[in-house]
């Protein structure tokens, strides 16, 4: 075993580290584990992202995320993991968007309460088994989008949900869990979405 590398149920973890320069990131590249916890970074970039696609871990944490360019979505989208959680994000732009729709893991953006057309029609192709969305409102054309998706899409923070959006979301036959109904705020919302689960 080379110095530095993780097997088995091992973590790293360093969730105060803010910064990681390229040139320490190669450092990181070939790790394997369970898990890779640095929810303390504020900027990913394309050499960081490119060598977590290296590691071979369970899960990566990168919670303090605010922002993710196209070209650290698209190092991502390459990863082997089971899991990446985004949740300190805000905001997605449709080019980051498209490039996580294709990782074959489960994806947390938790923070994300808004989300544009554009990048629900990206999230769209997505075809994992756990899109994890906080959205609290969606529009009727994002909804549209998102009623497409082949994967598992979580939506258990949506409070604002207009009929129409509804009508849209009841096109969707993955809704991962009966106890979301409660957020919605109609009762003709509630029965268009109820009408799908199980």
């Amino acid at each position: 075993k080379k110095p530095g590398t993780w097997y088995g149920n091992k973590t790293f973890c360093f969730p105060l580290i803010k910064a990681i320069s390229d040139e320490s990131a190669k450092a990181i590249a070939g790790f394997g584990g369970s898990g890779l916890i640095l929810k303390g970074l504020k900027e990913l970039s394309k050499p960081l992202a490119e060598s977590f696609s290296q590691c071979s871990v369970g899960t990566i944490d990168l919670n303090g995320l605010t922002s993710l360019s196209s070209e650290a979505a698209e190092a991502l989208s390459r990863c082997s993991v089971r899991a990446i959680y985004l949740d300190g994000l805000t905001s997605l732009s449709s080019e980051a968007a498209e490039a996580l729709s294709h990782l074959n893991a489960d994806i947390w953006l938790s923070g994300l309460r808004t989300i544009s057309e554009e990048a629900a029609k990206a999230l769209s192709n997505y075809k994992g088994s756990r899109l994890n969305l906080g959205l609290m409102t969606i529009s009727k054309n994002a909804a549209a989008h998102l009623s497409k998706c082949e994967g598992t899409i979580y939506l258990k923070q949506l409070f604002l949900l207009s009929d129409e959006a509804a009508s849209e979301l009841a096109k969707y036959k993955n809704f991962s869990d009966k106890k979301s109904i409660k957020n919605y705020t109609t009762p003709t919302a509630a029965t268009l979405i109820g009408k799908h689960l199980k």
